[in-house]
């Protein structure tokens, strides 16, 4: 399964897939925790292309940590212009959790970035695997996400 080019909010969206998906298989509180804190609220008209975290500083943390993958690929693009990768959104998501879990330094969550971190871009590795299902899930509206009024 490869896709071309998913958007900034696609990308998003896989993140909170894929958290989500390790809460399933770990039901790990920390990353309930996690998976909470990127909910959405759906308040604003433009809710779907401009997002807002029910914690604030979820959002901040996905900024950062695309903005840390336009820093480091010397890339000069509005973030939210962006068009990526799985493998660029990938960095993105390892790059947000990091900023995550510098301020909630959660065993849990240090576990789920270490998977992370180790994760080899090619069909045999599981996480790897399970991030592609998220981006697909994101493209085609697949899986149903928490979305709050």
């Amino acid at each position: 399964m490869k896709y071309s080019k998913i958007t900034f909010v696609q990308a998003f969206n896989a993140m909170r897939i894929f958290f989500q998906m390790q809460y399933d298989t770990t039901h790990a509180d920390s990353i309930g925790t996690l998976c909470g804190d990127f909910n959405l609220w759906k308040d604003k008209p433009d809710w779907k292309e401009n997002p807002d975290t029910f914690d604030p500083s979820a959002w901040q943390d996905w900024m950062n940590g695309v903005n840390k993958l336009i820093h480091d690929t010397n890339a000069n693009q509005d973030p939210k212009k962006m068009l990526l990768n799985e493998e660029t959104a990938f960095s993105c998501m390892q790059n947000c959790l990091q900023f995550f879990y510098n301020h909630t330094p959660w065993e849990d969550i240090d576990a789920l970035l270490n998977k992370i971190k180790h994760t080899q871009h090619i069909h045999s590795d599981p996480i790897w695997q399970e991030w592609l299902q998220a981006v697909g899930h994101a493209i085609n509206g697949t899986y149903e996400l928490d979305v709050y009024s």
